[in-house]
């Protein structure tokens, strides 16, 4: 910005160094024009930095406030942060917000030469607890994995639908490219291009504003391409549809996959059944019971169910219905 200013003011004393009167010279006047056009172009490419600066601050502002009105009601501070911790989209939206919108926000403040503002930044940065980047790729994980186990919808979580129930929480394209990423650097080649898919239409929805559907195509492509590639070779696996999705739209192959894997369930009656079950039954028994579905072997019924282990904060979730899958338990229960 110190750079911009003494640019300008050189140009002021420049036009005051001329002890002609200018603006009796139709020659002179030409020129002051086209140094005033000069002028404009710099000023509108100016204008259009300081917009998307703003720009920026008022995505981070507004999505700070969506985030608020969900914990509207809430009775404490403790309730509040129960609320926003137990969502997981407001739990990526504000890591990503530290990793990413307040970075480049900062980033913004530090080359305006905005100093108060970029100490005052910096200040709340070391007394706090930072997110990091490896949390913004871990929070991501988790919400796959909550995709997988609880086989949700990736259009109604991406626009909020959380538990069943309705929130501001949103997921923009970029997001959704960023997790389909995610999917398929971990081999989840069907995921990913469910998430792809999700991110084009949004693209479109966002009018291109966080990422463009071309680039989103980009990905998309590449990856419908390599797992089609692997299913006409033979290949089968939990991470592939049953078919090339050329052939078949992912959504329909997605549906009756989950229709056929409920009607599908393999669980041992006994000690000695144990062994010919494998890892995926394990992993399709564990989702479904974390689901609330209820598994039946020869009479006996299993379900899940939340150990408090007589810790408080166990207790205190258990009574808001905060069971977590990793204090869940199999049992088999006569």
């Amino acid at each position: 910005m110190m750079l911009f200013m003494w640019w300008m003011l050189s140009l002021f004393l420049m036009m005051d160094s001329s002890r002609g009167e200018v603006y009796s010279s139709v020659q002179d006047m030409k020129a002051v024009f086209e140094l005033e056009t000069s002028l404009v172009d710099v000023l509108v490419q100016y204008a259009k930095k300081v917009e998307a600066k703003l720009d920026r601050i008022k995505r981070y502002l507004a999505d700070y406030e969506r985030t608020s009105l969900d914990i509207l009601g809430a009775d404490s501070e403790e309730e509040k942060s129960e609320r926003l911790a137990g969502n997981p989209i407001h739990a990526y939206n504000l890591i990503k917000r530290f990793n990413i919108d307040l970075k480049n926000i900062e980033a913004d403040i530090k080359q305006d030469d905005w100093s108060e503002s970029s100490v005052a930044v910096q200040r709340l940065r070391l007394g706090s607890v930072v997110p990091k980047e490896e949390d913004l790729h871990g929070s991501a994980q988790s919400l796959i994995r909550l995709q997988d186990v609880y086989e949700l919808d990736i259009g109604r979580l991406a626009h909020g639908r959380v538990g069943g129930r309705d929130t501001l929480a949103r997921l923009t394209a970029q997001d959704c490219l960023f997790i389909g990423k995610h999917c398929y650097n971990g081999g989840a080649l069907s995921r990913s291009i469910e998430w792809f898919e999700e991110a084009w239409m949004l693209a479109h929805e966002e009018k291109n504003s966080t990422v463009s559907q071309d680039q989103v195509q980009q990905f998309l492509d590449h990856a419908a391409k390599e797992h089609d590639e692997r299913v006409l070779k033979g290949e089968r696996s939990g991470n592939l549809f049953p078919k090339p999705v050329y052939e078949e739209p992912p959504v329909e192959q997605r549906n009756k996959l989950t229709m056929d894997r409920r009607d599908s369930y393999r669980v041992a009656g006994n000690y000695s059944e144990l062994g010919l079950l494998d890892s995926t039954d394990d992993a399709n028994n564990f989702a479904a019971l974390c689901r609330g579905e209820q598994l039946v072997k020869t009479g006996q019924k299993l379900w899940c169910y939340y150990d408090t282990r007589k810790n408080p904060f166990f207790l205190y979730s258990a009574h808001e219905g905060g069971g977590t899958a990793q204090n869940s338990k199999y049992l088999d229960v006569p």
